[in-house]
């Protein structure tokens, strides 16, 4: 985390008045909506924060500190603590729902593993279930092409329909019923063989 120094408190101080400014710019159109860890990525290399903060990342850490803080001043043993932050920290981890969630997640529980929150096993089938999720969502360039399909497959059901919708169909295949003139009723030579065989 920061170290709580002069510098860092003004350095933080500029992070939250950027942050302010792109809000603002999005709110008035002229910048794109971006998940809160791309802003804070883009908000951090502008003013020269390094390593850049992940919010997930900081989100667990301090739902851990505060934890076992909490169970310390509770007269709590030191197991019942780390348990319970172990506990919070787990909790606070985001869900796999998206592709950015999944990063999130994976920053995580790799910070997890260096405080020493999972044990081995416990992370490899966390990791392993990120992998999973990651595999579930469709890649960005696969998603492109099967939008791009979509929409020519709508544009030409929608170009068919509207050059159909105007002129009446013609009957390609009649069917006897619908043509009394070629009923067998009323036309007895028509599908009837000849009883010599010629």
């Amino acid at each position: 985390m920061f170290e709580n120094t002069k510098e860092t408190k003004e350095t933080m101080s500029d992070f939250a008045e950027i942050y302010t400014m792109v809000a603002k710019l999005i709110g008035n159109g002229q910048m794109k909506p971006m998940s809160p860890n791309r802003l804070g990525q883009a908000v951090a290399e502008a003013i020269g924060i390094f390593p850049v903060p992940n919010m997930a990342v900081e989100h667990c850490a301090k739902a851990y500190l505060q934890a076992a803080a909490n169970a310390t001043a509770e007269g709590k043993s030191d197991d019942y603590a780390l348990k319970a932050a172990r506990m919070a920290y787990g909790l606070a981890i985001p869900p796999l729902t998206g592709p950015e969630s999944i990063g999130d997640f994976i920053a995580c529980v790799t910070h997890g593993i260096l405080l020493g929150v999972f044990p081995g096993s416990d992370a490899t089938r966390l990791l392993y279930a990120a992998q999973v999720a990651h595999s579930a969502f469709p890649k960005r360039k696969n998603l492109m092409k099967m939008l791009k399909k979509s929409d020519k497959k709508k544009a030409a059901t929608s170009a068919a329909s509207t050059t159909s919708a105007g002129k009446p169909q013609k009957n390609t295949h009649p069917s006897p019923l619908s043509h009394p003139e070629s009923s067998p009723s009323q036309n007895p030579g028509v599908n009837s063989l000849p009883a010599d065989g010629s």
